[in-house]
């Protein structure tokens, strides 16, 4: 498995190498082009201290100074065997008159100058020095030219090798210093028990890592949250269920001690009522863990408001018969948003039916939809009783209720809601970046309740 450790070592040490590698091969290139000048300089002046040599038509020592004392001089420091430099002295007819080496024989360039030359399959460097008794060559390999390079290059590669090995050295040891606070910070995650959610310590965190323990923490402490959400929703529901349940075990109790058709009637509607209420209790439950389970989120859809508050209204047409309200609705086609659809009719349905639960008889109940340059709104007005402002943020509390009472479980005629519904429609409005607020409805009379939803382009 890949580690940040061995990763930063593979490219910084590949780099190195490359490097070291590079700087190599430019040192055999310039040695390579500065030692040909240099030596085509040496056969210029070899020429032209072999042509002043006293001893013309002999042989020539190239380092005996009596012989050439000016290019004794300036090869001093040099090895004969090294440079291996062949002079030759040829008459006015171009016949060698001597050679050092004998063994030697470089090509003759037809002219005065400096030449490049093949002769057998090697490639020659020659300057020819013509004077009045004939000429003088000096003649140097280019293969010994190139030997010079590569020599001088490798010089260079023992301490490049042991430069590698100690930046390696000091690469492995500085990471190990710079990492050993995520190591300790992995070795703390490791060693806690499952639910420790406390933040890591972020001393000595290099602050390219900084982001991401960052990042760790804010999710454990979201995660922290999600599970205490959790935890208090289990013991809320277990607790709002037992209400439920006890009035149906009493019902069905009635049901089974009725004495006459009418007594089992009673019975019968009661616990039909109960189921409905519990029925709608464990509904809203569900739709309450599906707005917080974040994680099974759908991806968003951009599509009209009004489509989505039509259909809802069109799923609590029997409700709104029933209560005997009206519903006047309003629509911009200009309001599109980016969300879940199914979502967001979750959100539309609860506050339908909240306002038509508390709506008196006869009542009406306007829906609109509108949009301005940068947002959608969606507002619902009734005429119920409205919400007391100092109430209005805990109704958004789970399993709170404005007016329940708690014998309401037991009063056939009432279907008391189950103090999820706006708990809900938070939740969906917080998945989707939305704002609510709650208002008093036109005159004071009623509740308003106003959506704000970010506006999107309509769809092509």
């Amino acid at each position: 498995m890949p580690t940040l450790r061995r990763s930063l070592l593979f490219v910084i040490g590949s780099t190195i190498l490359i490097g070291t590698a590079s700087m190599m091969l430019v040192a055999y290139r310039f040695g390579h082009d500065e030692l040909g000048e240099a030596f085509d300089e040496m056969l210029r002046v070899a020429s032209i201290a072999a042509a002043r040599s006293p001893r013309a038509g002999t042989a020539i020592d190239l380092f005996d100074p009596g012989a050439v004392p000016e290019l004794a001089r300036r090869l001093e420091a040099d090895d004969e065997d090294e440079i291996a430099i062949v002079l030759q002295r040829l008459s006015p007819g171009g016949e060698v008159l001597a050679s050092r080496p004998a063994s030697e024989r470089p090509p003759v360039p037809p002219s005065q100058g400096l030449h490049r030359l093949g002769a057998d399959g090697a490639l020659w460097h020659v300057f020819r020095l013509d004077h009045g008794d004939g000429s003088t060559l000096a003649a140097q390999r280019e293969s010994t030219r190139r030997m010079l390079a590569r020599d001088a290059a490798l010089d260079l590669l023992v301490p490049a090798i042991a430069l590698v090995a100690a930046l390696a050295a000091a690469l492995t040891w500085a990471l190990g210093r710079v990492l050993a606070p995520l190591d300790r910070a992995a070795a703390t995650l490791r060693q806690r028990r499952p639910g420790a959610l406390e933040p890591l310590d972020t001393t000595g965190i290099p602050g390219e890592a900084l982001p991401f323990v960052d990042a760790t923490n804010d999710l454990m402490k979201r995660l922290d949250e999600s599970l205490a959400t959790q935890r208090r929703f289990v013991a809320d529901a277990a607790h709002e269920l037992r209400t439920p349940l006890a009035v149906l075990r009493i019902q069905t109790r009635n049901l089974c001690n009725a004495r006459d058709d009418d007594g089992r009637a009673s019975a019968i509607f009661e616990l039909e009522a109960g189921m409905k209420r519990a029925e709608r209790l464990v509904a809203g439950l569900l739709d309450l863990s599906r707005a917080d389970d974040s994680g099974r989120a759908e991806p968003f859809q951009r599509f009209w408001l009004g489509a989505a508050v039509e259909a809802s209204i069109g799923r609590v047409a029997p409700l709104v018969r029933e209560r005997g309200c009206m519903l006047h609705f309003e629509t911009s086609e200009q309001a599109w948003i980016d969300g879940e659809p199914e979502q967001i009719g979750i959100l539309v349905d609860n506050l339908l039916r909240n306002a038509i639960n508390h709506a008196p008889s006869a009542s009406t109940i306007d829906v609109a939809v509108d949009c301005d340059e940068h947002h959608v709104y969606l507002s619902i007005v009734d005429q119920g009783p409205g919400i007391a402002p100092d109430q209005r943020e805990r109704v958004f509390e789970r399993f709170a209720r404005a007016g329940a009472m708690p014998d309401d479980w037991n009063s056939p005629g009432i279907i008391p809601g189950s103090g999820l519904g706006l708990s809900i429609v938070r939740a969906i409005a917080d998945r989707h970046d939305a704002g609510i607020t709650l208002a008093d409805g036109p005159r004071g009379v009623g509740l308003s309740v106003r959506v704000r939803f970010a506006r999107t382009p309509p769809a092509s």
